[in-house]
């Protein structure tokens, strides 16, 4: 099928073409923290994490005012001067802060900076958390492109969507802890169950094949643009999807594997292309052409 998902992305949208001017030193810090993700939106913005949590969300640039904004979640956000116990008054109407408080001022978002931010972040994602381990197989393979890729409408959300030079594919991978339940469920259950969202991942692939082609090379021109592209892929106009998803592990370890991976593969193996069994997120994700040790290929 050839059906369609729409978006306003455009390579040449203010936000892209004033955040290359080179005027922003604080992009060019974000640009070089090997621990940070940089991802690409539909909207026209760019969202920026550590370890699953949004550092810098809905990054775009207002014509009005002349100047980028964007949002972060209150919990990431540092005070100005945390050794110091803040005074308060507590009376019968209730219990108030005397002064002022201040967030820390973040100047030009120096490794130094973003460090308290990312502490902050680290108390919410944990580097054992399914998030932290989804953004450090982004942070450490430069090939996939896009993180928590979604259309409205379709009740999706792939974790990760990467650009495999070997093949010449775009591939869609699920993220998944040993502990998910979902890997167990059976269908017809409440909770949703892997083979499930996998085929709904598949479905998704093979309907819209031209659409997710057609956004995946805006984003890379504006990745290139950008200087976000990390890769050896300059283009992909003549590649093709993948039309089965991979499932990906970044917490086995091998006696999980010798006992449960024989059963999901079973339950997957007809709407995914394999299931990687990693103990860290360290590994890159090519795709094989057969199994190999962890590496379990079902389609070839």
């Amino acid at each position: 099928m050839n059906k369609e998902f729409k978006t306003n992305l455009d390579p040449v949208n203010k936000t892209f073409v004033e955040i290359k001017t080179g005027n922003y030193p604080w992009w060019e810090n974000l640009k070089n923290n090997k621990s940070i993700s940089i991802q690409v939106r539909k909207e026209n913005t760019i969202d920026v994490y550590y370890n699953g949590g949004a550092v810098l969300k809905d990054l775009v640039y207002n014509d009005t005012e002349n100047k980028f904004k964007a949002s972060i979640h209150p919990k990431y956000i540092p005070l100005k001067d945390e050794s110091q116990y803040r005074s308060l008054t507590l009376s019968s109407t209730g219990v108030e802060f005397t002064g002022k408080i201040d967030a820390m001022e973040f100047t030009q978002l120096e490794d130094t900076k973003i460090k308290a931010v990312m502490e902050r972040v680290k108390k919410h994602f944990g580097t054992e958390s399914e998030k932290a381990i989804q953004y450090q197989f982004a942070t450490n393979d430069p090939s996939i492109i896009d993180t928590e890729f979604q259309v409205t409408g379709l009740g999706l959300r792939i974790d990760l969507v990467r650009l495999d030079a070997s093949v010449k594919k775009i591939v869609l991978i699920e993220v998944k802890k040993i502990h998910d339940t979902r890997l167990f469920a059976e269908s017809g259950e409440d909770v949703e169950n892997i083979y499930d969202q996998l085929k709904k991942y598949h479905e998704f692939a093979v309907d819209y094949q031209k659409s997710i082609i057609d956004y995946y090379i805006k984003v890379l021109q504006i990745k290139n643009d950008l200087g976000l592209n990390k890769s050896n892929v300059q283009e992909i106009k003549d590649w093709q999807v993948e039309c089965k998803p991979l499932l990906v592990f970044g917490d086995c370890v091998q006696s999980w594997i010798d006992k449960n991976a024989q059963f999901i593969d079973e339950k997957i193996k007809d709407v995914a292309y394999g299931a990687y069994y990693f103990g860290k997120p360290e590994y890159n994700l090519d795709l094989l052409s057969k199994t190999n040790r962890n590496r379990h290929v079902f389609s070839i």
